[in-house]
Order: C-alpha cells, then structure tokens, then sequence
C-alpha cells in the first residue's frame, strides 16, 4: 500500500491518498457497487399518473420520496399531464379496437364476401365445423361461379 501526500488548499492540511482507493475506483465491479446514481427506468403511463396525483395533493418531494423517483423527473411529468392523459385516452381507444383499420389485404368484391360469410352462419347453424381452409375453398368455388355469371350477363 502507497500513500501520496498531497495539500489541501483550504486547510493546507496533508491529504492522504490510498493508491489502492484509487485503483478500485476505476474497476468497474466496484465501482458499480458504490455508485448511487440511479438507473434509468421506463415507467408505465398509469404509474405516471398515479405519481403526479400524489405530487399534487402532498408535494414533488414528498412524491419523489415514497416513489423513489428524482424530484425533477416528477416536476417534469406534473408539467405534461395533461399529454400524460391524452396519451392514456388514445390508448384505452386503440386497446377497444381489435384491429387498427385499414389493414390487411383489400376486399376484391363486397359481394363475395357476403355470400361466403352467409355460407359460413349456414355451416354453424347446422353445427358443421367451419376451418380456414374449407372458407378458402368454398371461396374460390362462390368466386368462380359469380365469374362465371357475370360473363353470361350482358352489359357488365
């Protein structure tokens, strides 16, 4: 073990620096260890809300305290709640919806689409098993039948 002198400009009182101290500074294990920054976390908007709620009936320190967030981060969100609600809106919105619109392959005929769907309520009501694979065929078959009809159809 090295000890450094070193002087302290306020005191001028010797300083003395444990080579070891330093060295284990830079080792990262260690140094993780004695770090107290906090760790950056993503936080959900429902929790967001729930913090800035509580900041606001007892304060940004005390919110800060009991949530273990940095103050500053809590000021922050106090500032953009009404983005924070809006974005909460949007997704109760979109969580209602099954789908997002405009989606998926284009219909090629309205028509089409009726008559296999009327096809399909027909099979179900008769307890008849429907899977993806007889709609497909069934579809082309309905598809080329209304092919079919509409060369014999004059004017179309």
């Amino acid at each position: 073990m090295e000890n450094h002198e070193e002087r302290n400009e306020e005191n001028d009182r010797p300083l003395l620096l444990d080579m070891e101290e330093v060295e284990n500074e830079n080792d990262p294990i260690e140094a993780a260890q004695y770090s107290q920054q906090r760790k950056k976390t993503s936080y959900t908007l429902k929790r967001k809300l729930e913090v800035v709620k509580f900041a606001k009936k007892f304060g940004n320190y005390a919110a800060a305290k009991k949530y273990s967030i940095g103050r500053t981060t809590i000021i922050s969100w106090v500032q953009n709640k009404e983005k924070l609600s809006g974005e909460v809106r949007k997704l109760v919105k979109a969580a209602a919806m099954s789908r997002l619109s405009g989606g998926g392959r284009p219909q090629l005929s309205k028509d089409l689409n009726q008559k296999v769907l009327e096809w399909i309520q027909n099979c179900r009501a008769r307890k008849e098993r429907v899977s993806r694979r007889l709609i497909q065929v069934e579809a082309l078959k309905i598809g080329q039948s209304m092919d079919r009809a509409s060369e014999l159809e004059p004017g179309q």
